[in-house]
């Protein structure tokens, strides 16, 4: 690998060096001419051995057994000319691989999360202490706890980077932030102490101050309590990195219009701005809890919200990035409607039993009715209580329950909706386009949040769409998804 850390990458030409060397001869031919010259001594006297008729012939003195002094001389000056050969490799490969030095890194981050970031020396006349201000050297030494490692690190420094205090590479940054966050993946906002909270907030915001920014700005226009502004920050921080990038990007054109609204909290496309309710208390009308105590899990509704916005912005404000997805919503929402009615008819299947399954399927799309038939109707039951019993009950499965619903016009959904008239359809029947917006304000803030079940849920009732909207996203900037 090149010596400069801040690519990590081979040098041909170093590679080149080394095979020439190894392919020259030298001490490696040497040795083996003589080791090829004594096996032939070695197996002629074996030979010889086999031949003799005598008993006791193991007791023979062998001659040919016996190397002359000056042969074992040659063999030893071969040996140890092929160790000092090797030695010379090994030390240069030390001296010009970093592959040593990249493994000691990666154990070196792993402990970065373990330093209280006050022992990091910041400029102070930096807000939010610039990383440019901050040495690599300083930032990692703090973490090494014994000397021997400590060697290592300051001998794999020299002469790697001439500046020290240089601002390290976005790799770099990335994969520092990417140390402290795994140590929190899949970890609950109620499991993570006070104190693991802080230390992530505070390195991610050390690395990133032009993020901080934006943060601060967004959260600091209305009073929010300080520890609902570290949860809000320790969730956006842990989340990948592509649902990141698009929140900040945007984040700036979006304002916080309430953080005690009763009423139906809600995006606001006119004013730009969502209006959410972040009290620990009921407030009627509300019927559930928010912010840090929702039921389904800690500021999820805040995140959707924040979806919404992120939606409209997307777009510049004119419409919504999400309306390519309302055709593969639909599809996927028809398409796990036929598979469960299929599951009541055989497997190989007449033409009249095809149009048995369409028709069942009609009647559970918007403004369908019973069934005549009897036996289809009784179907058509069963399905409709498959999905809002199982498939759509549930926080969890709260996307699908809504959507699912916009589809069909609430003839199928579970325990989420939105039932208001005229929601998902307007009054000459065209579908509004809350369909696309609600997918994608849900599974902004599920991928936001890292809530593993409602991930799922989404994933198996919208096996299409969800990969189409990681492609909305992740085509904002060409991000390899993690």
């Amino acid at each position: 690998m090149a010596k400069n850390i801040k690519t990590l990458q081979s040098s041909r030409r170093e590679w080149d060096d080394l095979k020439a060397k190894w392919q020259a001869g030298g001490p490696v031919d040497e040795m083996i001419q003589y080791f090829e010259e004594n096996y032939t001594k070695i197996q002629n006297a074996i030979n010889l051995i086999s031949a003799s008729n005598r008993a006791g012939y193991d007791q023979l003195t062998v001659p040919k057994l016996t190397f002359t002094q000056a042969e074992l001389t040659r063999l030893k000056d071969a040996r140890e000319a092929m160790k000092a050969y090797t030695e010379n490799i090994h030390d240069e490969i030390i001296d010009t691989i970093d592959t040593p030095f990249a493994r000691k890194m990666g154990e070196v981050l792993d402990e970065i999360i373990t330093i209280s970031p006050e022992n990091v020396r910041i400029t102070s006349s930096f807000t939010h202490g610039a990383i440019k201000e901050v040495s690599i050297y300083e930032l990692i030494m703090p973490a090494l706890d014994y000397s021997n490692l400590q060697n290592y690190f300051k001998y794999m420094l020299k002469g790697k980077l001439k500046d020290l205090k240089q601002k390290p590479t976005i790799t770099l940054q990335i994969a520092m932030v990417k140390a402290i966050v795994d140590s929190y993946e899949g970890a609950d906002l109620q499991v993570a102490s006070y104190s693991d909270k802080n230390r992530l907030v505070k390195y991610y915001e050390m690395i990133y101050p032009d993020r901080t920014t934006i943060m601060d700005s967004f959260l600091g226009s209305q009073s929010i309590r300080s520890i609902d502004i570290l949860n809000i920050k320790f969730i956006a921080y842990k989340s990948p990195e592509r649902y990141q990038y698009v929140m900040f990007k945007y984040l700036p054109d979006i304002s916080i219009g309430s953080i005690s609204h009763t009423d139906t909290q809600h995006y606001s496309p006119t004013n730009r701005e969502i209006f959410v309710n972040l009290n620990q208390t009921i407030i009627p009308p509300a019927t559930r809890l928010y912010g840090l105590a929702e039921g389904r899990g800690a500021y999820f509704t805040f995140f959707h919200e924040l979806g919404h916005g992120i939606d409209h912005a997307m777009v510049g404000f004119n419409g919504n990035a999400s309306i390519p997805l309302y055709a593969v919503i639909e599809n996927d929402v028809y398409d796990n409607m036929r598979a469960e009615i299929e599951k009541h008819f055989p497997s190989t299947r007449t033409p009249q039993q095809e149009n048995e399954i369409n028709s069942i399927l009609e009647s559970l799309k918007r403004n369908g009715a019973p069934l005549a038939n009897p036996i289809l109707n009784r179907i058509r039951i069963q399905v409709e209580r498959e999905f809002e019993k199982v498939k759509l009950a549930g926080d969890d499965n709260a996307l699908a329950s809504d959507v699912y619903g916009g589809i069909t016009d609430n003839t199928i959904k579970g325990d989420w909706g939105h039932t208001k008239a005229n929601y998902w359809y307007d009054t000459t029947g065209n579908a509004t386009g809350a369909q696309n917006r609600e997918f994608f304000a849900e599974f902004f803030a599920i991928n936001i949040t890292g809530y593993e079940a409602p991930a799922i849920s989404a994933a198996e009732l919208f096996p299409t769409a969800t990969v189409e909207m990681e492609n909305i996203i992740k085509n904002e900037k060409n991000l390899v998804i993690r």
